[in-house]
């Protein structure tokens, strides 16, 4: 029986700007499983093949929520309209 599904459109590993510094990569080496995405030459986020997703720099949104535990290296600076709290990288913070 005749495949009867739409072909590929493309079977590229990679798209990228015309100075190819920033670009999505899908396949950086054979069956690595890992979506890479770099900007300005430098790798700023990864997401592995088990669903981590490592981020390099600044993650800004309006809310975050984790569906499990969530670890903070370093700092962990929580702005209000009304207060700062800030608890520094040596500190033992239990809620």
């Amino acid at each position: 029986m005749p495949y009867m599904g739409r072909e590929p459109t493309s079977t590229a590993t990679k798209l990228e700007d015309a100075d190819q510094d920033t670009k999505i990569q899908v396949e950086e080496s054979s069956d690595e499983d890992t979506i890479r995405f770099d900007t300005g030459g430098t790798e700023r986020m990864t997401i592995a093949s088990g669903g981590a997703v490592d981020v390099v720099g600044s993650l800004t949104g309006g809310t975050l929520v984790s569906d499990g535990d969530a670890t903070i290296g370093d700092d962990l600076n929580l702005t209000s309209d009304s207060a700062v709290i800030n608890f520094g990288a040596d500190s033992d913070v239990k809620i």
